[in-house]
């Protein structure tokens, strides 16, 4: 090879870019991503060319989690997708959707019975019922497009979108009552409600535009890759609790307890996603080789993150001494308004190459794969809280006994996370013919990988909490609490090692010229549930 050769490998080899895909065949699953299929072929716009003819593919089972259930009739997944040529250009076509959704009530009952006065009958009773109830769904799909211009021994030129939508909804209720009973008297002694309700919605939306270009040279090929696409992802959280304590409930004297707390939260995060690189492919007639490298960026500027605010009241009436017409009467409200601020940066660089020896009736590859993942955030939440506290003895006379107190309270507090994470992959794959027919597949993937985290919170900036206290005369008195009155702050640091190897195993089957499958989970062949099946119909 000459320099001028070299000099454009090593550049390939600075630059390059190691896409993840998001969909990936069934070939590459079963030999640990050493052997590409066409599905992998499609989602790289410059490599659409070496997919040949009209194609259509289905999932009998799917492409993606290897959770479909074929034979044992379960599917929470659906994909479809198409290759073509039209007047010189080619394009491809792949449709995931994925539907999730379960819903479950439960209701428990419980009776005690107590004999108090010790002849051999029950005096007291206490109903304790829970009724619970969840709601869930998820929901996503996906699709691509991929288009290029050009033959495969030919410049080529790509353009891809993606458009990834996810969402999910769960709704949880608890509702739980308790009665106790005098069984002597028939009277009902207390009664106590609790009710807790947690709604939360969630919604992510990504886009990816990608631009390839692929220049062969002699027997390589050097492609050039770059994308670019906004990302949002928006949370609402609504908590309502209600605990009420009546401990009257036969009527009569007023008394109760009441407690009610309400948590409502919604934030909004909008990220830029991009990354450029390049790859080279030589193919030969008794080997093929592949070298990857690049850069992946996602950001995430200051922004607003969400809005908290939490309330609750507690509310207590009971009898007091001098007289069944006057009570006693206790308040408080609490309400927190929060604001946070955050920003995050997320890089990845990755390195790779692989070899594929081509031998009679086979195919051996293996492959060697590196990259590192550098992730730093930052949040400044403001917390804003008051309180009041209310008291009247219930004597019928405002005198210094009773009083209104309320707290104001103000801190900011700065949440940091770092990481740097590595990882060493060393892919084994092989797949041989047993027939014209007939293709088994293996694969063994073995990752070494090194975790460093870090994880701080830090006060940077605290109001004394102010107390005003007003009495039933209407004498004011203010007070400056102990600044801070309380302070968290914390620290966390890790460092791990982690070596796994994972074993994969497939097999294809060439119907005809036209049509063929491929199966992955057949080890268990007195359980045909977990069985994966592709199918691929070519004209």
């Amino acid at each position: 090879m000459n320099p001028k050769k070299i000099l454009i490998l090593i550049t390939v080899l600075i630059f390059a870019v190691l896409m993840n895909a998001q969909f990936v065949s069934f070939r590459s699953m079963s030999t640990a991503g050493i052997l590409d299929g066409d599905i992998e072929y499609i989602l790289v716009p410059g490599e659409l060319a070496y997919v040949d003819g009209f194609n259509v593919y289905t999932n009998l089972s799917n492409f993606n989690y290897g959770s479909e259930q074929l034979i044992g009739g379960f599917s929470d997944n659906y994909l479809v997708g198409t290759k073509f040529d039209y007047v010189g250009m080619h394009g491809g076509i792949l449709h995931q959707s994925n539907d999730y959704s379960f819903a479950w009530n439960g209701t428990d009952v419980e009776n005690y019975f107590e004999d108090t006065s010790g002849d051999n009958a029950y005096d007291y009773h206490i109903n304790d019922s829970i009724d619970d109830n969840t709601n869930y769904a998820e929901h996503e799909d996906m699709t691509y497009y991929g288009f290029s211009y050009g033959a495969k021994d030919e410049m080529r030129f790509g353009f891809a979108y993606t458009r990834d939508n996810w969402s999910q909804h769960d709704l949880d209720e608890n509702t739980e009552i308790i009665r106790s009973n005098d069984l002597v008297t028939g009277d009902q002694l207390s009664y106590q409600f609790d009710n807790l309700m947690q709604n939360e919605v969630d919604a992510y939306i990504t886009q990816t535009f990608e631009l390839s270009m692929y220049y062969p040279m002699d027997m390589m090929d050097i492609g050039f890759n770059a994308y670019y696409g906004p990302s949002m992802d928006k949370d609402q959280y609504e908590e309502l609790d209600t605990t009420y304590i009546d401990r009257s409930p036969a009527g009569g004297i007023t008394n109760y307890e009441l407690l009610s707390m309400a948590v409502i939260q919604d934030y909004q995060r909008n990220r830029i996603n991009w990354g450029t690189g390049i790859t080279v492919k030589r193919d030969c007639e008794d080997y093929m080789g592949e070298f990857v490298m690049g850069y992946d960026n996602i950001t995430l500027g200051r922004t607003d993150m969400f809005s908290a605010d939490s309330f609750s009241y507690f509310e207590e009436v009971a009898p007091v001494a001098w007289g069944n017409d006057t009570m006693m009467v206790y308040d408080t409200v609490t309400t927190m308004d929060t604001l946070s601020y955050i920003e995050e940066s997320r890089h990845s660089m990755n390195a790779g190459m692989k070899y594929v020896r081509k031998l009679d009736k086979a195919l051996f590859g293996l492959g060697v794969y590196f990259s590192m993942n550098n992730f730093s955030g930052s949040s400044v939440r403001v917390y804003d809280e008051e309180n009041i506290e209310y008291y009247n003895d219930g004597d019928g006379v405002d005198d210094a006994a009773d009083y209104t107190t309320t707290t104001t309270s103000s801190s900011t507090r700065n949440y940091n996370s770092n990481y740097v994470n590595h990882y060493f992959r060393l892919p084994v794959g092989v797949e041989f013919n047993a027939n014209k027919s007939l293709v088994f597949r293996l694969g063994a993937n073995t990752e070494f990988a090194w975790y460093n985290s870090e994880y701080y919170t830090r006060i940077t900036q605290w109001e004394p909490a102010m107390q005003v206290t007003t009495d039933g005369t209407g004498a004011t008195t203010e007070t400056l609490l102990e600044n801070p009155g309380t302070r968290y702050e914390y620290q966390y640091e890790s460092h791990s090692f982690s070596k796994y190897t994972i074993y994969s195993y497939g097999l294809g089957w060439k119907i005809s010229d036209n049509f063929s499958i491929d199966v992955m989970g057949f080890a268990n062949l007195t359980d045909m549930s977990g069985w994966e099946i592709s199918a691929n119909a070519k004209f």
